[in-house]
């Protein structure tokens, strides 16, 4: 994967958000329509890619992530791929975990991370207001 052609330098917000995890529910309103925030779930970990509203956005390339869990639509690129469901992601490859692991890498370093995609509510952290930031691994 190319990280150049999305550009490796941390996204800028114009606003703090606090840490918070989301069930695949709740993640769903964050997709640049419901809400101006456009969030995606890669590998469980929520990332804020607002200021990419121009790969990740409505009607763009990779608009059909937003709000949801974009695990397999990296992993495989393949957009047919999206899942509304829980997934855990048990039938990859090694070639579909190594693909994983560059693309969070890639979302590490340039975008804050949110929180946690949890399967119900009663999984969910209390990060006692921490804000959301960049967290490189």
């Amino acid at each position: 994967m190319a990280f150049g052609a999305f550009g490796g330098q941390p996204a800028e917000y114009s606003q703090s958000f606090p840490k918070t995890d989301f069930t695949m529910e709740e993640l769903k309103e964050y997709d640049g329509v419901k809400s101006p925030n456009i969030f995606i779930a890669v590998n469980k970990t929520i990332f804020d890619v607002t200021p990419s509203r121009d790969f990740y956005g409505p009607g763009t390339a990779y608009g059909c992530m937003a709000g949801r869990d974009g695990t397999r639509v990296l992993s495989m690129m393949d957009k047919s791929q999206v899942k509304d469901e829980w997934d855990e992601y048990s039938d990859f490859t090694d070639k579909h975990r190594e693909s994983l692991a560059s693309w969070e890498t890639f979302f590490h370093k340039k975008y804050r991370v949110i929180g946690k995609l949890v399967k119900s509510a009663g999984d969910k952290t209390n990060y006692q207001g921490a804000e959301a930031k960049v967290e490189p691994l």
